[in-house]
């Protein structure tokens, strides 16, 4: 899509714009069925038994759960089914593999189960006795929190590190249809079959905002503060709390989409009923699609392997697919990303600013990436970094100096993005008095530009940063 005016730019960026699917840039890619391996098949009952997918921290399995309360847990290197077990007395709502390499599931006979994946015994049972049936269950990107939705309305966030509930929610005396978590469990989005919308703010309950989408077939956070939704419509669109929706698009008329999942490379995943596998990227509206025809049934569940490159995908017949995303060229659906190089000098002795990251995945957590992220739709580089930083350093100083800097981006391909690199500098004294935003940052670290110019500190940067600084180089031109 095109933004061929100022205004057209500025509604994209505030205000909820319904795209009409002529206006994004759709293209269907050929599909090379050796880029796509069958999972050994498992026998199904009937229909629409496979009710949720993940992947392990390694990659190196797969498990399901099934609407006949089974789990099935895969090999990815062989294919193999390697083991197969039936602790539930109910249907299995949900299923992740928790931090410490064990299988979490929630099932609708009010139980979480804590799994070995290794031969399939059962390690902790947690019995649910101060709320009615469970109707939906998830497992957050950081692999400690869970929720689980309940019959009544009420809604349990679960520390899976603790092993208990660390905080209980109302809800709205309804049960809910969907049931999201963000990344480190700060906040929950449930759908409900009115049509609404809600999140909550974990740490104390509250309310965060409800809006009004008509019938949600799936729902997903891409971070801690945004929240995509598929509606049965074929629209998708992307809330943040206290905010109106930035767009909705109308994708698939008549076609739900049913599935969403996050990229790691960038962009969002997300199938249809129609059978459709798509890759979108939000930030200019662009998406291609394959078609899963001959591959089996449509698609009842997605997850993506830790690296990116792999998607398992459950298809309704019961056949599990795993898509290499590479060689099918879905990983160039990337996001545009704004990123700050800031020099601080000290002590006669160049540094580079950067932050430890939040990461979404235990993997990344705590490596060292560079100041920025995504653009949002109708959003300039600067726009978007000048918000980035707001959310990331407290004070507003950094923002302040990027808003005001004459300096113009870089922009290259790096790490499956269009990146647009600015260049500062900032004195020793503006540095100290900075502080990173908790919520977005585990604290800001000088790092001294010659180490990185000998790659010495590798393997504590973000994939992403490692591009960075090889498409651009280790230091900055200032």
């Amino acid at each position: 899509m095109t933004i061929s005016s100022p205004l057209a730019a500025t509604c994209l960026a505030a205000l909820h714009v319904l795209v009409q699917a002529q206006d994004v840039n759709i293209r269907r890619e050929p599909l090379d069925k050796d880029h796509v391996r069958t999972l050994e098949v498992v026998p199904m009952t009937s229909e629409d038994q496979l009710t949720g997918l993940a992947y392990s921290a390694n990659g190196k399995r797969i498990a399901a759960g099934t609407a006949d309360s089974r789990i099935l847990i895969w090999k990815t290197k062989t294919g193999k089914l390697d083991v197969q077990v039936q602790p539930h007395s109910g249907p299995i709502l949900g299923v992740g593999f928790l931090f410490d390499g064990r299988i979490i599931t929630g099932s609708r006979d009010n139980t979480i189960l804590r799994t070995d994946p290794d031969d399939g015994e059962v390690k902790q049972v947690i019995e649910i006795d101060d709320a009615p049936s469970m109707c939906c269950f998830a497992l957050a990107r950081d692999r400690i929190h869970a929720v689980s939705g309940h019959d009544d309305g009420t809604i349990l966030v679960w520390n899976m590190r603790d092993r208990a509930v660390q905080h209980r929610i109302d809800g709205t005396g309804k049960p809910c249809t969907k049931l999201a978590i963000s990344i480190e469990g700060r906040e929950v989005a449930a759908a409900f079959g009115d049509g609404s919308v809600h999140t909550w703010t974990v740490e104390d309950g509250s309310r965060g905002g409800r809006w009004e989408l008509g019938a949600t077939a799936s729902l997903v956070y891409l971070d801690d503060t945004r929240c995509a939704v598929g509606l049965e419509t074929g629209d998708l669109t992307l809330l943040r709390t206290g905010e109106t929706p930035a767009f909705r698009i109308g994708l698939a008329p008549g076609f739900a989409i049913d599935q969403l999942e996050p990229s790691s490379l960038g962009g969002l995943l997300f199938a249809t009923s129609a059978g459709r596998l798509y890759a979108f990227r939000h930030s200019i509206l662009d998406v291609k699609y394959f078609t899963t025809e001959g591959l089996g049934t449509p698609v009842l569940s997605l997850n993506s392997g830790p690296d990116g490159r792999f998607l398992a995908s459950g298809m309704r017949d019961g056949t599990v697919l795993v898509w290499n995303l590479e060689k099918l060229r879905m990983t160039d659906a990337m996001e545009e990303v704004a990123k700050a190089r800031i020099l601080v000098l000290r002590e006669g002795r160049r540094f580079s600013l950067l932050s430890r990251k939040r990461a979404e995945t235990l993997d990344h957590h705590g490596k060292l990436e560079m100041l920025g992220g995504h653009l949002d739709p109708g959003e300039t580089a600067r726009q978007a970094l000048v918000r980035e930083l707001q959310e990331e350093e407290a004070t507003g100083a950094l923002a302040r100096i990027v808003e005001s800097s004459k300096v113009e981006p870089r922009t290259a391909l790096a790490g499956g993005a269009n990146h647009h690199l600015f260049e500062l500098a900032i004195s020793a004294t503006q540095f100290d008095a900075l502080r990173a935003d908790e919520k977005e940052s585990l604290g800001f670290e000088l790092v001294p530009t010659d180490t990185l110019e000998r790659g010495d500190l590798k393997d504590l940067l973000t994939p992403r940063t490692r591009a960075i600084l090889e498409k651009f180089g280790p230091t900055s031109r200032r």
